[in-house]
Parts: C-alpha cells; structure tokens; sequence
C-alpha cells in the first residue's frame, strides 16, 4: 500500500509539471 500512496505522489507532481507545460506551449502558439 505504501509503494501505491508513493506512485500516487509523484503521478500528480508529474501532472502539475504536465500542466506547465501545457501552458507553455498554449503561450508558444498563441503568441
């Protein structure tokens, strides 16, 4: 159960830095 929490945790720090750099890329080709 640990090892899930775990994986849980970083799946959403890897979500987070997805969601940056969505964003960045919306900005890229809007601009």
């Amino acid at each position: 159960m640990e090892n899930i929490k775990g994986n849980i945790i970083v799946t959403e720090l890897e979500a987070e830095e997805l969601v940056e750099h969505i964003g960045e890329i919306q900005m890229l080709l809007t601009s």
